[in-house]
């Protein structure tokens, strides 16, 4: 069923004053009636005025380029490859079970344990053991991450160092398949949450500090990374994969009211 979101998308794609667009704005206020949403009013106003008037603006690696450039007050940082831990796990490596990409042999304690970080306690001569989060230990066969054990390494959200302490705001739409399913199992924990208390968190708006901007590897394009506050891990903005509309300094938006009141008794003259 699509969305308030998936409608503003469509109706600001059709033309002025076609049938379609009008019965679609209609039934928009009927459904904004209904939606509840975890971000304050005025920034789902926000966000809809974005996606109805910005559709067609996105925004290109060079516009996100020199506005990232301005504000930090930097260029890019160059790329650095970061070293690389070989594929046997050691004490205290921190990981988390995926059962999607688990050995047989380990597959009931992945699943009990699925995507739960937790740390290598001992390492042992065909197995290790970890502990999680919560103080429960279990016993995964295997000495090496990936799926020889369906252990994968990760860094904790919270590690991040942010290179700035601007906070930004984006609304971004990524394309479909880019998500792992790891990422997928969180959001939907997360959107499940919300739906438990009426909320609806699937929106594409984002905010947070900047903890990338760099260039890429082969010093060609740039990378923008914000930890949002509204996912449990951090967000890479790319052109190339998926549609940006809006990035700006948090509290510093546009004048964008007047117009969000035109659309909205624009709205209101055409659903009577």
């Amino acid at each position: 069923m699509p969305t308030l979101t998936d409608k503003i998308t469509k109706a600001a794609s059709l033309p002025k004053g076609s049938e379609e667009r009008r019965q679609l704005l209609a039934s928009l206020m009927v459904d904004a009636n209904d939606i509840k949403v975890a971000m304050n009013p005025d920034t789902i106003a926000f966000v809809d005025w974005v996606i109805y008037n910005l559709n067609d603006q996105e925004w290109s690696e060079r516009q996100l380029w020199k506005f990232a450039e301005k504000t930090l007050g930097r260029e890019p940082t160059p790329y650095v490859a970061a070293p690389r831990k070989g594929p046997v796990l050691e004490e205290g490596d921190l990981v988390i079970p995926k059962p999607e990409s688990t050995p047989e042999v380990n597959m009931d304690v992945s699943t009990q344990f699925k995507y739960q970080p937790c740390t290598i306690q001992d390492v042992r001569h065909d197995s290790v053991l970890v502990m999680f989060e919560n103080g429960q230990k279990a016993e995964f066969f295997g000495t090496k991450s990936g799926k020889a054990t369906g252990l994968f390494r990760y860094t904790p959200k919270d590690t991040y160092e942010p290179s700035d302490r601007t906070q930004f705001e984006a609304v971004y739409f990524s394309q479909p398949g880019e998500v792992s399913a790891y990422r997928k199992q969180m959001v939907q924990d997360y959107i499940d949450k919300g739906t438990a208390r009426g909320e609806d968190r699937s929106r594409c708006y984002y905010s947070g500090v900047c903890t990338v901007f760099r260039y890429s590897a082969d010093g060609n394009h740039i990378v923008f990374t914000l930890r949002d506050q509204q996912r449990p891990y951090s967000t890479t903005f790319s052109v190339e994969k998926g549609r940006l509309l809006y990035l700006g300094v948090l509290n510093r938006r546009p004048n964008w009211k007047a117009d969000y009141e035109k659309d909205v008794a624009q709205i209101a003259a055409q659903a009577g």
